[in-house]
């Protein structure tokens, strides 16, 4: 399943459109003894104005509603395999990494549909995810000081452990001691 597939009325695909494609899809998929499903959170065409190919179209956000209602019949469809489409890509708007304009929301709907349907025991949650970008920035400012290195190398096998409470409690801890450190520089992205 794929956005070029879709019928949308001047380039927009209208939610009617979309849950039309999707009923379809699943109608088709049936049939078949293994299939791979899409969930994706939105979809901005660049590849007219780049000169590639004709205008695939535009797929808005809807508010996070996009991904949660193609994730979730990817979760129920019985297919074999669910793609997030595309985890990255910032120039099509299908990206599921924390964005300014999104914050870790995408990435949310992901964790709580996976608690939903897979796993109820998922012990991670949003605030969990900021962890990794806390890491960075502490990095970043405290790039010449060894011993906050040595300790943000332990926070890093921590969190890759899973006990992302003590993780979190030293992460506070070494951003304090950071934070009164002369030399250290201002943090790359904003918290």
């Amino acid at each position: 399943m794929w956005l070029s597939h879709m019928p949308g009325t001047g380039g927009v695909l209208s939610d009617a459109a979309l849950q039309g494609y999707l009923a379809g899809f699943d109608q088709k998929a049936a049939a078949w003894p293994a299939f791979i499903s899409s969930a994706f959170p939105r979809f901005h065409d660049i590849y007219q104005k780049a000169g590639v190919r004709d205008y695939w179209g535009y797929l808005g956000d809807r508010n996070g509603d996009t991904l949660r209602e193609t994730l979730g019949r990817a979760m129920t469809n019985s297919s074999t395999i669910i793609q997030i489409v595309t985890w990255n890509d910032f120039g099509e708007g299908t990206v599921t990494e924390p964005t300014r304009e999104y914050g870790y929301r995408d990435l949310s709907i992901i964790q709580d549909f996976r608690r939903q349907y897979l796993d109820a025991q998922f012990p991670y949650h949003t605030n969990d995810l900021t962890l990794a970008l806390r890491l960075f920035n502490l990095r970043h400012q405290a790039a010449t000081n060894a011993a906050l290195a040595t300790e943000l190398d332990q926070i890093f096998s921590t969190i890759v452990a899973g006990d992302l409470t003590t993780a979190n409690s030293r992460m506070t801890k070494a951003e304090t001691q950071a934070a009164a450190d002369p030399k250290a520089r201002s943090p790359v992205l904003a918290k």
